[in-house]
């Protein structure tokens, strides 16, 4: 058995707890196929919840320690590892990589990289597609204004054209401008230009992901969908409203379909990518799940949190349920700033403020047994933080906006050459995934990555005549994947984590 061409989609976030209900539907046709021809179900990952750590997991079959990427703010420079691609590339296969975390910035490659949108520069593989980075990560080149009473428009028209060599349709061209124009204008509300650019990147990424297929042919490809993830972090309260004490309930009219609507548009999009590519062997899944953050009714001020701790762009900050996580680079930095955090009380009462937990080189830091909440707790109650001042309650805790956060269980579902039909697969784990793809493909799992091949997902008289083998590792076998720490540019990773809806 030798799977020919392999698809692997992530989407990024996705929950059987929002599929079912769409699946009973007939809502996604294109993944209830997948279900139908192949094995589906739960997929464990691994906290902490944060999609650089996973993916580069998820990729290489190999735990944190192995990979070096715990965090966001990393880059493929910092991957100690080999990924699947690295692997398959040695091996003579055309690989293709569109939109992966951790990918940038790219190397020359057997086939093309296009990184993710966490990206901190806009360089593609090939180059000529920089363009699209340019657009997605907006840092569009303003030089190609040339003056003039149409100046800012001339712009729109330089990308038009390159888009248009790219593959993006003429009505996915129009939305994007269209959309564009309206934001500029303040035509639209905040939560619509939210969806509708989540919804027109998906589209124009499908069409510049079919192209590059065109042109490459890789035997082995995957593609990031990310619109399940940014949707659900904002809209979950609009989604499941009466978990949710204090929801306006117009926008719940508006915007209560948002993420079903997102899931819809995924499908759509591996539907016409299944039907152009034909892929032998088609794998998707998520790097986590999702889940409301029911009576949250706070965000930390994590700007205010690093200056106190004298930490500004020292360290990179993202929310999580209930909490956030701090990753520095210095691990003598993360211990210091705990020990502040941990001795942080309210004057009046003596109550700590924060709990703190390490995870690794990543701090967790979370509320206190008792309930941070303006309700019952003056917004002026005084909070001492040592010798290092007295700041009131309100500045620490501001009003909550993020209303879903990632939980441990995401989806899996496999097609393919031996594969069985219709059935459904227990204890998978995102270190797993590479394992697997590296049976399908005909080659041996290494027995220093921390997952297994899901053996049970295929017919037995597959595993009869083509047992699974390992090798001890491939990282010694061919060539060493070129490594560097580098320096984390912190203050452009918290632009790209606000544009990912993270803060």
């Amino acid at each position: 058995m030798k799977a020919r061409k392999i698809l692997f989609v992530e989407l990024d976030g996705a929950t059987w707890d929002v599929i079912n209900p769409l699946l009973e539907a007939d809502k996604l046709p294109n993944i209830q196929s997948v279900i139908s021809k192949g094995v589906s179900g739960p997929l464990s990952s691994i906290p902490p919840l944060v999609s650089p750590k996973i993916w580069t997991s998820i990729f290489s079959g190999k735990c944190a320690a192995k990979t070096g990427i715990e965090f966001f703010g990393a880059n493929a420079n910092m991957v100690t590892c080999k990924r699947i691609w690295d692997i398959l590339e040695e091996r003579g296969l055309t690989v293709g990589v569109c939109g992966t975390f951790v990918t940038w910035p790219p190397r020359d490659i057997n086939g093309f990289m296009i990184p993710s949108v966490d990206s901190l520069g806009t360089e593609t593989y090939p180059s000529e597609y920089s363009p699209y980075q340019e657009v997605a990560l907006n840092e569009t080149r303003k030089g190609k204004a040339l003056g003039g009473r149409y100046a800012s428009y001339l712009p729109y028209l330089y990308y038009a054209r390159e888009f248009k060599k790219m593959g993006v349709s003429t009505r996915t061209l129009f939305d994007m401008c269209k959309l564009a124009l309206g934001e500029k204008s303040g035509m639209f509300s905040p939560e619509k230009i939210q969806w509708e650019k989540a919804a027109a990147h998906l589209r124009s990424f499908t069409d510049l992901f079919l192209h590059l297929y065109g042109r490459f042919a890789p035997d082995f490809s995957t593609f990031h969908i990310h619109i399940c993830d940014y949707i659900s972090h904002r809209f979950w309260k609009f989604y499941e409203p009466g978990e949710f004490s204090d929801v306006d309930l117009e926008k719940v009219r508006r915007y209560g379909k948002v993420i079903p609507e997102a899931y819809m548009e995924a499908d759509m999009a591996i539907g016409k990518i299944v039907d152009k590519v034909s892929p032998d062997g088609l794998i998707i899944a998520s790097d986590h799940g999702f889940q409301a953050l029911p009576e949250r009714g706070y965000d930390f001020q994590h700007e205010l949190i690093l200056e106190i701790l004298g930490m500004k762009e020292k360290a990179i900050v993202i929310p999580c349920g209930g909490g956030i996580y701090l990753k520095f680079l210095d691990d003598k930095l993360s211990d210091g700033a705990g020990n502040i955090l941990k001795q942080a009380y309210l004057e009046e009462t003596g109550d700590r403020i924060y709990h703190v937990k390490r995870m690794g080189n990543v701090l967790l830091v979370t509320k206190p047994t008792w309930k941070i909440d303006k309700k019952h707790i003056r917004d002026d109650a005084p909070v001492r933080f040592g010798d290092r001042g007295i700041y009131k309650l309100g500045e620490l805790f501001s009003e909550g906006q993020m209303s879903g956060w990632h939980s441990e269980e995401g989806i899996i579902a496999v097609t393919g050459p031996g594969i069985k039909a219709g059935s459904k697969v227990e204890g998978a784990s995102v270190y797993d995934l590479t394992p697997t793809i590296l049976y399908m493909l005909g080659y041996p799992a290494a027995k220093d990555m921390d997952g297994k091949i899901l053996a049970s997902i295929f017919e037995k008289d597959v595993l009869d005549r083509y047992p699974p083998e390992y090798v001890d590792s491939y990282e010694e076998t061919v060539r060493d994947v070129e490594t560097g720490q580098e320096d984390i540019d912190y203050k452009k990773t918290e632009e790209r984590l606000k544009s990912l809806g993270y803060l």
